[in-house]
């Protein structure tokens, strides 16, 4: 059985709160602060684990910046783990003349940055472990989501760098499903289209499994007026960018769900509102490319 474990605090449309089940159910004092997107900052030259104790106790007594740097160097020592193990087989690939046509387009810049990236990453992870940072690496995700961090919020809702839900720890979860709907609440007020994808995923009834649905989609209820909200809401946006339309999409859902005719004016009210509130000014990812965590592109 699942359930919604939700917070009202910060909400401010009543339609947010009815639509998107947001209540009062769990009672709790709210550690999220709005997101915001910070600006990189100038910290010291620190290793990971220098920084993890210089910064890591600054950002559990509500340091955003100690919170938003640690969280950065940590997914860069996640990625450079993940990479090392296979760049030297992108190299002798690249250098045998094995690499396949549709990647040689601009091939020799992106491995250029790469190799770039990888050596900095090495500089900041020579001393670190991968077990280190991966054992960090939740709790480094959540207090930059919880202190505002719009990267880290999209990272720690989809969840997917932290591996299957169900394999998670009791105290993990509970944590996660305490407080993930005012996280993505305030994500969705900061224009966040990958919040919106997460969201539409966790809520989907058609074409719903536990894969495709992520961390999201274990602690929340099913629910077609709320797909069909957050799928109107990515529609307006995708039209505008001249992008194909969801309006088969929204058909489908219609009329498998059997949605009343005021449930979906309600469902439309509700995406015009966000959208001329928090997305009309916010382009949609490129290519309709979502990316939920930073990362170290490979070529």
């Amino acid at each position: 059985m699942k359930n919604v474990h939700s917070s009202a605090s910060g909400i401010e449309e009543d339609k947010i709160s009815r639509i998107l089940s947001f209540d009062n159910q769990r009672q709790r004092k709210s550690v999220v602060l709005e997101a915001k997107h910070l600006e990189p900052q100038k910290f010291d030259d620190l290793s990971w684990g220098e920084a993890k104790d210089r910064y890591l106790p600054l950002a559990k007594s509500g340091d955003a910046n100690a919170a938003e740097e640690f969280f950065r160097l940590s997914m860069e020592c996640r990625e450079y783990f993940r990479i090392k193990k296979n760049i030297d087989n992108i190299l002798a690939m690249y250098q045998d003349g094995n690499v396949p046509a549709d990647m040689l387009n601009g091939y020799d810049e992106k491995l250029k940055v790469i190799k770039e990236k990888v050596q900095h990453a090495k500089h900041i992870c020579m001393n670190a472990s991968e077990a280190d940072v991966n054992n960090s690496l939740n709790e480094a995700v959540r207090l930059a989501a919880e202190q505002g961090s719009v990267e880290a919020q999209t990272c720690y809702l989809d969840g997917a760098i932290f591996g299957a839900y169900s394999a998670q720890s009791d105290e993990v979860k509970s944590t996660y499903s305490a407080e993930a709907l005012e996280i993505a609440s305030a994500a969705l007020r900061s224009g966040s289209w990958e919040m919106v994808d997460i969201l539409t995923r966790a809520f989907q009834t058609t074409d719903s499994d536990a894969a495709s649905r992520g961390w999201l989609g274990e602690v929340v209820t099913p629910s077609p007026t709320v797909e069909y909200a957050l799928t109107a809401l990515a529609n307006k946006c995708r039209v505008v960018a001249g992008l194909p339309n969801l309006n088969s999409a929204l058909a489908n859902q219609i009329s498998a769900n059997k949605l009343a005719t005021e449930d979906v004016s309600e469902a439309d009210a509700w995406a015009d509102g966000i959208y001329t509130k928090y997305y009309a000014n916010v382009p949609y990812p490129s290519a309709n490319v979502m990316k939920f965590c930073p990362t170290i592109d490979t070529p």
